[in-house]
């Protein structure tokens, strides 16, 4: 009996140990978040691998942190169901930094996903849960939160907005005494000033940040103020004060590499240098130059801007064939009025050539089968068929992802609308109830009145309360009908409501399987389980990769396999394969060994997992967390 009670006090003693270490790992992280936030996603990743062991507030917060070093190093979510859990948590847990923090955290993952009005609306609460009355308050993160409302006004060509909300983070975080948001927020009014044409303010704003960030020693970020100054000199033709200015951002704000490039991590900048350098090359006559930054701002992705500027250029070197390339790939990106004034000239263009290409074509092409007679004509006929195969290939593709696309907008349409309809049903049934209650209540009420003015019971105060419970059993029979085919409504309505949702959760997993399935790693998996010469073993590296993609396309699956028994490296390989469909067959093939032993290692995870012995069983239970 002894012994059994050291045992378990050592195990007690053990957890307490494990416990300790966690927060003060966790209370490491919180410090790296903003220092070192690889070294910070790194750690949480290791503690994620023994969350079993974790409390579950160690485990939410060490989700929490995950998830903002992911946001600070750049890697984007492709799921909201975690954020959406801590969010759900930090609700009713925690302290208003950390509520704050959860729905910042949630309002980043739908900006991911593309979906900007959840992101607004849970940037908006994350604001609200700030308190700035406390001394812990977190401004760092609020400075954050109006800053992503400020872009979403931004990109929704809202000016007045942004200037707005810009105006609001200023009164809130005045109480921080913090010196360089209080530029930060001077400067970050240029933009939208900008947008509104006010080009006197917007000097006049780039000039009071700059001096002030100088008078706190913040030289590089006063370079960098610059930026739309820049522009508008160039703009005005001031090519002399556009290339001080240059001069000073290239010397000064640390942000731009010797070959021309942003530094990493300085998004904001990209679209303003590229354009701005591109643009001052131009009116300086450096046309070679003008197209190097121009790709520069293409290898971003700020396509605008690059084919706006490459379409320039080309025209002033008067190449036709590069001219009606980018006048059509401008022409397909720009959705400003300034596009459809120039959309006539532009398609005028892209016609000429157009005309002119396939002119030239046909004559070759005549040329070529006077030349090479038959043969020629055998070749451009199969060449012309295999383009007509690619091209239907192509259409009934995207065909299809456009069906499927339709399909999901209207089962979530339907669903929102079923929703809608039973919550409506629902009310409708407390409406009920509360007639029927009413109802009675009246006829009691009745009851007791006849009873208080006859002061005894007389045989027309007997007649008159037989009525009324004659009328009580009438109500009653009439509310009962009644209620009993609202709820049977409510039932329909709650089953189709739980239909749809498989139906959208369905669909979902396809198009994450669909996506899974296109992926290198995928393909190369899929090879190495064939039974054809020229194949080679995965290796560490292949497998590392197959991981990764099996925790982002299916994270509650994974965390299910990892979080649980500790499975070995082989057994972990085997329900990987298991959840990307491979038979048995294949898994031998790619784990290079026999059916025995994979029978033999599926026996192992099955009792491990759900203490079932043999294999049989072990696909059904797992599909159950697919």
């Amino acid at each position: 009996m002894r012994k059994i009670f050291y045992f378990i006090l050592a195990l007690l003693l053990l957890a307490c140990c494990h416990r300790g270490e966690t927060s003060r790992t966790l209370s490491h992280v919180d410090s790296l978040l903003r220092t070192d936030p690889a070294t910070a996603l790194a750690i949480t990743d290791s503690l994620l691998q023994d969350s079993i062991r974790m409390s579950r507030a160690e485990q939410m917060r060490t989700r929490l942190y995950r998830g903002v070093a992911r946001i600070r190093t750049y890697n984007p979510v492709t799921d909201d169901s975690t954020a959406k859990a801590i969010a759900k948590y930090y609700d009713s847990h925690g302290t208003p930094n950390d509520r704050m923090i959860a729905y910042y955290l949630l309002g980043c993952t739908y900006r991911d996903l593309g979906d900007t009005p959840m992101q607004l609306e849970c940037l908006q609460k994350a604001a609200e849960a700030a308190d700035t009355t406390r001394a812990d308050c977190d401004y760092y993160t609020i400075n954050l939160i109006y800053g992503s409302i400020s872009d979403i006004y931004c990109k929704q060509a809202l000016p007045d907005e942004e200037i707005k909300i810009i105006k609001e983070t200023g009164i809130i975080t005045t109480k921080n005494n913090d010196d360089f948001n209080a530029i930060k927020l001077i400067e970050r009014q240029i933009r939208p000033y900008y947008d509104l044409g006010d080009t006197n303010m917007v000097i006049q704003l780039a000039d009071s940040a700059r001096v002030l960030y100088k008078k706190h020693g913040y030289e590089n970020i006063a370079a960098r103020a610059l930026s739309i100054p820049i522009t508008i000199a160039i703009n005005r033709g001031q090519y002399d004060k556009a290339k001080i200015m240059l001069e000073e951002l290239e010397q000064k704000s640390g942000m731009i590499d010797s070959k021309g490039n942003i530094l990493y991590g300085l998004d904001y900048y990209f679209g303003y240098y590229y354009e701005n350098k591109g643009k001052f090359m131009e009116g300086i006559n450096k046309l070679d130059s003008a197209i190097y930054y121009y790709n520069l701002a293409l290898n971003k992705h700020l396509y605008e801007i690059a084919y706006e500027g490459l379409f320039s250029v080309y025209t002033k070197k008067n190449l036709t064939d590069s001219i009606a390339k980018y006048a059509k790939l401008y022409t397909n990106v720009k959705n400003s009025s300034l596009a459809a004034k120039n959309s006539i000239l532009v398609k005028q263009i892209i016609a000429t050539y157009n005309y002119n290409r396939q002119k030239y074509i046909a004559e070759e092409n005549m040329a070529k089968y006077i030349n090479t007679q038959k043969k020629l004509l055998i070749l451009s006929a199969l060449l012309l068929i295999s383009l007509c195969i690619i091209g239907t290939i192509i259409y009934y593709s995207k065909k299809k992802r456009h069906q499927h696309e339709l399909k999901m907008q209207g089962l979530k349409a339907e669903y929102d609308k079923a929703l809608l309809t039973l919550e409506a049903a629902q009310r409708d049934l407390k409406l009920l109830n509360y007639e029927m209650h009413s109802a009675l209540e009246g006829k009691e009420k009745e009851v007791s009145n006849i009873v208080l003015l006859n002061g005894q019971t007389t045989f027309n105060s007997t007649t008159s309360t037989e009525t009324i419970a004659a009328d009580i059993a009438s109500i009653k029979e009439k509310y009962r009908a009644l209620i009993e085919n609202k709820n049977q409504d409510i039932e329909q309505l709650q089953s189709n409501v739980e239909r749809l949702h498989k139906e959208i959760k369905s669909y979902s997993i396809a198009q994450e399987d669909e996506q899974l399935r296109n992926s290198e790693i995928y393909k190369k998996i899929k090879f190495a389980s064939s039974f054809r010469s020229g194949q080679k073993p995965l290796n560490d590296k292949d497998w590392t990769e197959l991981t990764d993609l099996l925790r982002t396309y299916y994270p509650n699956y994974y965390s299910f396999i990892t979080n649980n028994n500790n499975l070995s490296d082989n057994q972990l390989h085997v329900c990987m394969l298991i959840r990307l469909g491979f038979h048995q067959g294949e898994k031998c093939q790619i784990m290079n060994t026999s059916k025995s032993r994979i029978n033999k290692i599926k026996q192992q995870i099955n009792y491990k997992l759900f203490e079932e012995k043999g294999a049989r069983s072990l696909s059904d239970n797992l599909r159950q967390h697919f």
